[in-house]
Protein backbone atom coordinates (compact mmCIF):
# COMPACT_ATOMS: atom_id res chain seq x y z
CA UNK A 1 0.00 0.00 0.00
CA UNK A 2 2.78 2.30 1.29
CA UNK A 3 5.35 1.28 -1.98
CA UNK A 4 8.04 0.41 0.87
CA UNK A 5 8.89 -2.92 -0.64
CA UNK A 6 11.09 -1.74 -3.78
CA UNK A 7 12.11 1.14 -4.87
CA UNK A 8 11.70 2.00 -8.92
CA UNK A 9 15.19 -0.03 -9.43
CA UNK A 10 15.20 -3.36 -10.57
CA UNK A 11 14.36 -6.27 -8.36
CA UNK A 12 17.94 -7.37 -8.02
CA UNK A 13 19.46 -4.02 -5.96
CA UNK A 14 16.77 -5.51 -2.74
CA UNK A 15 14.49 -3.72 -0.32
CA UNK A 16 14.53 0.04 0.27
CA UNK A 17 16.81 1.52 3.50
CA UNK A 18 15.49 2.71 6.34
CA UNK A 19 15.94 6.16 4.97
CA UNK A 20 14.60 6.07 1.38
CA UNK A 21 11.43 4.79 3.56
CA UNK A 22 11.14 7.76 5.67
CA UNK A 23 11.59 10.00 2.79
CA UNK A 24 8.50 8.23 1.12
CA UNK A 25 6.52 8.49 4.45
CA UNK A 26 6.96 11.78 4.94
CA UNK A 27 5.83 12.43 1.38
CA UNK A 28 2.48 10.67 1.99
CA UNK A 29 2.26 12.85 5.61
CA UNK A 30 0.38 15.87 3.64
CA UNK A 31 -1.78 14.06 1.42
CA UNK A 32 -2.95 11.30 4.31
CA UNK A 33 -3.50 14.68 6.27
CA UNK A 34 -5.70 16.38 3.77
CA UNK A 35 -7.78 13.37 3.31
CA UNK A 36 -8.37 13.68 6.85
CA UNK A 37 -9.49 16.87 6.47
CA UNK A 38 -11.60 15.96 3.94
CA UNK A 39 -13.01 13.25 5.94
CA UNK A 40 -13.48 15.99 8.97
CA UNK A 41 -15.12 18.06 7.17
CA UNK A 42 -17.59 16.26 5.53
CA UNK A 43 -18.61 14.71 9.09
CA UNK A 44 -18.90 18.32 10.49
CA UNK A 45 -21.08 19.29 7.86
CA UNK A 46 -23.56 15.94 8.30
CA UNK A 47 -23.69 16.54 12.29
CA UNK A 48 -24.38 20.49 11.32
CA UNK A 49 -27.70 19.16 9.42
CA UNK A 50 -28.41 17.05 11.17
CA UNK A 51 -27.98 18.71 15.05
CA UNK A 52 -30.41 21.70 12.30
CA UNK A 53 -33.02 18.87 11.50
CA UNK A 54 -32.99 17.97 15.33
CA UNK A 55 -33.66 21.64 16.23
CA UNK A 56 -36.51 21.78 14.17
CA UNK A 57 -38.46 18.75 14.82
CA UNK A 58 -38.44 19.97 18.95
CA UNK A 59 -39.53 23.46 17.92
CA UNK A 60 -42.04 21.71 15.68
CA UNK A 61 -43.01 19.33 19.13
CA UNK A 62 -42.98 22.79 21.41
CA UNK A 63 -45.36 24.19 19.16
CA UNK A 64 -48.00 20.86 18.78
CA UNK A 65 -47.65 20.40 23.14
CA UNK A 66 -48.54 24.34 23.00
CA UNK A 67 -51.72 23.71 20.83
CA UNK A 68 -52.22 20.19 22.49
CA UNK A 69 -52.28 22.29 25.68
CA UNK A 70 -54.31 25.69 24.68
CA UNK A 71 -57.18 23.01 22.86
CA UNK A 72 -57.57 21.11 26.40
CA UNK A 73 -58.00 24.50 28.47
CA UNK A 74 -60.25 25.62 25.76
CA UNK A 75 -62.87 23.05 27.47
CA UNK A 76 -63.19 20.98 23.93
CA UNK A 77 -65.14 17.62 25.61
CA UNK A 78 -66.56 16.21 22.68
CA UNK A 79 -63.64 13.89 22.53
CA UNK A 80 -60.39 12.92 25.20
CA UNK A 81 -56.88 14.14 23.89
CA UNK A 82 -54.08 11.95 24.93
CA UNK A 83 -51.21 13.35 27.34
CA UNK A 84 -48.63 13.96 25.59
CA UNK A 85 -44.72 14.43 27.88
CA UNK A 86 -43.44 17.82 27.38
CA UNK A 87 -41.28 18.73 25.00
CA UNK A 88 -37.77 17.76 26.29
CA UNK A 89 -35.57 20.38 27.29
CA UNK A 90 -32.70 21.69 24.47
CA UNK A 91 -29.23 20.07 24.44
CA UNK A 92 -25.92 21.49 25.86
CA UNK A 93 -24.31 22.86 23.20
CA UNK A 94 -21.37 20.53 21.47
CA UNK A 95 -18.21 20.87 23.24
CA UNK A 96 -14.97 21.45 20.63
CA UNK A 97 -11.39 21.39 21.29
CA UNK A 98 -9.44 23.52 20.30
CA UNK A 99 -6.68 22.30 17.70
CA UNK A 100 -3.15 21.66 19.02
CA UNK A 101 -4.66 21.47 22.93
CA UNK A 102 -3.84 17.96 22.94
CA UNK A 103 -0.91 15.59 24.64
CA UNK A 104 2.07 15.99 22.37
CA UNK A 105 3.13 12.70 21.12
CA UNK A 106 4.98 11.25 18.13
CA UNK A 107 1.98 11.35 15.86
CA UNK A 108 2.17 14.96 16.15
CA UNK A 109 5.71 15.40 15.19
CA UNK A 110 6.51 14.66 11.36
CA UNK A 111 10.57 15.19 12.11
CA UNK A 112 9.82 12.39 14.53
CA UNK A 113 11.51 8.72 13.51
Amino acid sequence: MLGLERSGRDTASGPLDLRERVVLLKREIPQQAEASAQRVAALESTVQTQSQEVSELRKAYADMYSLLTQMRSGGSTSAPLPDFPPPPPPPPPPQTDAPGTGSPDADDDPDYV
